[in-house]
Order: C-alpha cells, then structure tokens, then sequence
C-alpha cells in the first residue's frame, strides 16, 4: 500500500510541475506588440496627368518630391517564435520639390501626405540571442491627401485639398535588437507603393475657371526608419 500511495503522490507532482512550467512558458511569451517606427522618407520622381473636361486640355509631365517624414503605428501579434502578423498605418509626408508643364504657377506650394493602412505578415530570424532579422510583406489601401496653396495673379489664394483611396502594398527587411523581454529597438527600410492617385482641383485664375483632374502615375517611396517596441 505504501508503494502505490508513493506512486501516487509522485505522479500527482509530476503532473502539478508540468503544468505550473507551462502556465510559465505561456506568461513568459508576449504575444502582443506594440511598434512606432520613425524616419526619413523620399519618394521617387513621377509623371502625372493634369485633364480639364470645363476647357479641354490635358497636360502630361514630370513631378518630383523633396524629402520628407514618415512615421508608423503597428499593433502585432505573434503567431509563433518566427511570424507575426500587423495591422498598421501611419503619416507619410512629402512636399512638391518640381513640376513640370502644368497649370500650377512657382508661386505653388504642394503638400502630399499617404495615410496607410496595412495587413502585414513579418517573419523574423534570430542572429544571436537579442538580435533578430526581419523581412515582411503587406497590402491594404492608403488615403492620398492633396494640399496646395497658389498666391492669384490678381491677389489672393487659391487653396486645393482633396483625398482620394486606392491599394497600396509594402515590403521591408530590418533589424531588431532586445534590450528587455518586452522593449525592443531596431532599423528598418520600408518599401511602400500605390496604385495611381488623382485628385480634383480648383487651378482657376479669375476670371478664368479652371476645374481639373490630377493624377499621379504611381506612388513609390523609401523609408530609413528607426523602430521601437513593447511587447505585452
């Protein structure tokens, strides 16, 4: 009798380990992150359309962009040691630098702001025991914000402000470096596209009324971005 209630007792311990050192393993396991990624943004030369139905004409040329800024928002979760998956968005912001053969005099000033927002999938390579490479891939939409303001030739301004949506899709490649179980900071180069973006206008000079259509022949920017995340 004293065997079995030995065994007995034994087998419940076992048992009482094992699970006390997975409720450990799953409490030591951050699912969730939270990231915010900062930096700088260029986004590559384009050419555009500009088309007036109200005069008919159209101009075709060339719009170039000055650097800018972009910064990100991610919500993460890990799905395992190796992928993850994130919805983000974020501000990318750059400003008209040139622009050629259109209605817009050079007392323009043009402002172009990308509101993404993303399903992305990341999948991570551990280097050593803190470091981690990263490459991810993801899609979703971006809100185009147009925002211009021309000095008039008889006094005045003429200010545009339009928003339009369409797909955009990104890649990128980084690396992440762990200072705790939940804060991490890294370097990131984000790659980020978007169908063609159009916007409608007001480039009137009064007298003469001059309601336009601005599209932009795909949208590409690269980002150099510093990374932080907490994870919980």
């Amino acid at each position: 009798m004293n065997a079995i209630a030995n065994l007995v007792k034994m087998t419940i311990a076992e048992v009482m380990l094992i699970t006390l050192g997975s409720q450990g393993a799953v409490l030591d396991t951050n699912k969730f992150y939270l990231n915010f990624d900062t930096g700088a943004v260029l986004q590559q030369d384009a050419n555009f359309e500009e088309f007036a139905p109200t005069i008919a004409y159209i101009y075709r040329g060339k719009i170039t962009f000055n650097p800018g800024i972009r910064d990100d928002f991610l919500l993460g979760y890990n799905l395992n040691d190796s992928w993850s998956t994130e919805l983000e968005t974020g501000v990318i912001w750059n400003s008209v630098d040139t622009i050629t053969a259109s209605s817009f005099s050079g007392n323009t000033s043009i402002d172009l702001y990308q509101i993404p927002i993303l399903v992305n999938v990341v999948y991570r390579v551990p280097l050593t025991a803190r470091l981690n490479a990263c490459v991810g891939l993801g899609a979703g939409g971006v809100f185009g914000v147009w925002d211009s303001e021309t000095t008039g030739l008889f006094g005045g301004n003429i200010r545009n402000t339009d928003l339009d949506f369409k797909f955009g899709y990104q890649a990128e490649a980084g690396l992440k470096y762990s200072l705790t179980k939940q804060i991490t900071v890294g370097v990131a180069y984000k790659f980020f596209g978007s169908l063609d973006q159009g916007w409608s206008l007001d480039l009137s000079q009064p007298p003469v009324r001059n309601d336009a259509i601005f599209t932009i022949n795909g949208n590409y920017t690269h980002a150099i971005m510093a990374t932080m995340t907490w994870s919980f």
